[in-house]
């Protein structure tokens, strides 16, 4: 798409291979792929803004994932189990928080605009006024 950056589209690319290993996947996905593949398919059809929001998110959220498990090798850990499955849902809640901020934002910056329209809207009119007389 020519509206995006080549960095943009090179921070894509990770989630586009993503996706492809999962669905090259034989047999019934998983319960962790099918909410993958959920998670892909939200970012990747997002608009422009939120898009490129969401992948950096997604990168940093990658990252913290690969790091403890990095560490549960270097130091083997009971908890880790526990605070891998409690990475997901914080996960999920960050992403829907900024999903959620970014709509209000936007819904805001259009009421703003409407607002700015009409004040505007009701200036020509005594604008032409004044100039006719």
């Amino acid at each position: 798409m020519p509206d995006r950056s080549l960095d943009e589209q090179i921070a894509e690319i990770p989630l586009y291979n993503e996706l492809r290993e999962i669905n090259a996947k034989d047999g019934v996905f998983a319960a962790w792929e099918k909410k993958r593949i959920e998670v892909i398919e939200t970012i990747l059809h997002a608009e422009p803004d939120l898009r490129k929001i969401l992948v950096n998110l997604d990168a940093q959220q990658r990252k913290e994932k690969e790091d403890l498990i990095a560490k549960q090798r270097r130091e083997p850990s009971p908890a880790f189990g526990q605070l891998l499955a409690d990475m997901e849902p914080r996960h999920d809640k960050e992403r829907e928080r900024r999903i959620r901020e970014h709509r209000n934002a936007k819904s805001i910056l259009g009421s703003f605009n409407e607002q700015s329209r009409e004040q505007t809207l009701e200036q020509e009119p005594d604008q032409n006024l004044k100039r006719s007389r």
